[in-house]
């Protein structure tokens, strides 16, 4: 996803390194303590409140400041993500169930209806009173224009993402609650995955993990969002860890994936960020190359109404090369900015 795997591919693997990322305190801390972007001021100023109810429209407009550390050398951007137009697209708004939802099971009641309605559903497939075309529906989608920016205010690359509006303003902040509250029971269950013991829970905790793993769709989509973009792609693979040519041939290519803990979020100390205005969440997640650690980081979270919905909520990531603590990216929300005039909402 984010590799074009055409250089320096050679590179040794690293020694094992750590599996999770460090503990919040310590990312918190590499937070406050990198100096501001020394990039001009832009059009956008200040923080806009997010609407718990808007959607996301075309000009609603975010702008991060990106701070790259590696040794002793500091360098920064600025990112802008601005929705461009919403318009409704035929979408097969499914998920994938993750590793961990497969080892989690309700009681007994509910999961025998839970079976009766998959074998009506195959049922109804295999009898042909439904194609595949009417799993698809229309759909908001956002298109999103992301710019970056260098320290000197000209515009380095640009690149183009849309994903479904239901996604981005859904957010993080219900998986970090929902996870939050079965902390105890699925403690390094993500980690485990296949291999963890079933594990049976009452109607309100496996609502809760579903809560929780419907975040990772949103994660990946603000990943994505920052794939689109060459320059904040580039920065990224200045943090990775990237795999050995032996893993590389081994596996026909670079297979990337995510391990996003919502059981390990945590409520955010206010005082971290008081221009904020709003509470905020972290979530640990690492991302893999061929299943090896490729990077370790910390997303900082909070509501994903209008605006704040254009990057899925997200207010800041922190992000460090799994065995070099002195390589790291930082993320942080600095301006937003609702649209001007509210349109009409296709597809919702």
């Amino acid at each position: 996803m984010w590799l074009s795997l055409c250089g320096a591919l050679w590179l040794a693997a690293c020694a094992s390194p750590p599996a999770t990322p460090p503990a919040w305190s310590e990312q918190a801390g590499r937070l406050r303590q990198l100096p501001a972007v020394a990039t001009p001021d832009a059009a956008v100023g200040g923080l806009a409140a997010p609407v718990a109810d808007g959607h996301l429209a075309s000009g609603d407009h975010l702008e991060f400041d990106i701070v790259l550390q590696r040794g002793g050398r500091l360098r920064s951007w600025r990112l802008s993500v601005e929705v461009t137009a919403v318009e409704a697209r035929d979408v097969l708004d499914l998920r994938a169930h993750l590793p961990f939802e497969e080892r989690v099971q309700p009681g007994a009641e509910r999961r025998a209806r839970i079976e009766a309605e998959q074998r009506a559903f195959v049922e109804h497939m295999r009898r042909g009173q439904a194609g595949i075309d009417e799993l698809f529906a229309p759909r908001a989608v956002a298109t999103l224009r992301v710019q970056a920016f260098d320290a000197d205010g000209e515009l380095v690359g640009t690149g183009e993402s849309d994903a479904l509006t239901t996604l981005l303003e859904r957010g993080l902040v219900a998986s970090c609650e929902a996870g939050f509250r079965q902390r105890e029971p699925m403690r390094g269950r993500v980690a485990a995955g296949l291999d963890a013991p079933m594990l049976t829970l009452d109607d309100a905790g496996f609502d809760d993990v579903n809560v929780a793993a419907t975040g990772f769709a949103a994660c990946e989509r603000f990943f994505r969002i920052l794939q689109e973009n060459p320059v904040t792609r580039s920065i990224l693979l200045e943090v990775l860890a990237l795999p050995s040519l032996w893993s590389i041939v081994t596996n026909w290519g670079v297979k990337v994936g995510f391990a996003v803990d919502f059981f390990a979020a945590e409520p955010v100390d206010p005082a971290l960020f008081p221009e904020a205005g709003r509470a905020l969440w972290s979530v640990p997640m690492t991302v893999l190359l061929n299943d090896q650690p490729g990077m370790l980081a910390h997303l900082v979270v909070g509501p994903a109404g209008a605006p704040d919905g254009a990057a899925a909520g997200v207010y800041a990531v922190v992000a460090r090369h799994p065995d070099d603590a002195e390589r790291v990216a930082v993320v942080r929300l600095r301006a937003s900015r609702r649209a001007a005039v509210p349109v009409s909402e296709p597809g919702r």
